[in-house]
């Protein structure tokens, strides 16, 4: 059995967006990846990738919750792709956009979370996966809104 899609027009319009405020703020190209690739996009400085970024969109405010979920399998395509890339690891990033903030980590800081297992009520198939619970106080931010 194959893993169904979950990821909406809407949500790819959203990380796209994301996409396009990094590639201003940071002044690279952060472009997405083919459709299931494993990482969401690559960083592209002088059209060379220089990074990989997982995107994640929150539909709440930065400190709503103490933590975000960092889905364990993510991370570890993150560390697998910049192993294969011959990225450094602190050039994978876990980019999280809330409503009143955009923020990242880098995947390194996240190693030493210990994974919990999360479920999900609102998807009958795979509800459960392990994640890593990132403290929404490590995020260097890259910019707030109101």
């Amino acid at each position: 059995m194959t893993t169904p899609t979950y990821e909406t027009d809407d949500d790819r319009r959203r990380e796209d967006g994301i996409a396009a405020t990094l590639s201003a703020a940071w002044r690279c190209d952060v472009r997405r990846q083919p459709q299931y690739a494993p990482v969401d996009f690559h960083i592209e400085e002088e059209a060379a990738v220089t990074g990989l970024a997982e995107l994640k969109c929150r539909d709440n405010p930065r400190f709503a919750y103490r933590d975000v979920w960092f889905a364990l399998a993510k991370h570890d395509a993150l560390r697998a792709e910049a192993l294969v890339r011959g990225l450094p690891p602190d050039r994978c990033l876990f980019v999280v956009s809330w409503d009143d903030a955009l923020g990242w980590v880098t995947v390194p800081a996240c190693a030493e979370l210990s994974p919990v297992w999360r479920r999900r009520s609102s998807r009958p198939e795979h509800t459960a996966e392990l994640v890593l619970l990132v403290p929404v106080v490590w995020f260097t931010l890259v910019m707030e809104r109101e």
